[in-house]
């Protein structure tokens, strides 16, 4: 079976906690990284160099991706990500919305 493939938005502190666990996990792998930040996209490029980056959702319609983590600070920050990223897939309806609250917690 093929990992997960995870576009994560928002490559701040919470960003790196998911990084790990997903690194750690061999059933996921990072194929976007999405962050207006240019340092953010680069350190994040760092830890995944075959992933994509954007400062924009925009990415979210180029590339194949099972997923959408959204690891932003701040619920309306999220919530403003998700509107912008939801419309950037209008294509990709079945797709699933993660966030940092709604994935169980790391052992």
């Amino acid at each position: 079976m093929s990992p997960l493939r995870i576009i994560l938005v928002g490559l701040g502190a919470r960003a790196q906690f998911w990084m790990r666990v997903i690194r750690e996990n061999p059933d996921c792998t990072i194929v976007g990284l999405v962050d207006p930040s240019e340092a953010a996209r680069e350190r994040a490029l760092a830890q995944w160099p075959d992933a994509k980056a954007s400062a924009d959702v925009s990415l979210i319609g180029q590339i194949e991706a099972d997923a959408v983590l959204l690891a932003t600070p701040r619920a309306v920050a999220r919530h403003r990500w998700k509107r912008l990223a939801q419309r950037a897939c209008q294509s990709w309806p079945r797709s699933p919305w993660l966030t940092a609250s709604s994935l169980p917690p790391a052992m």
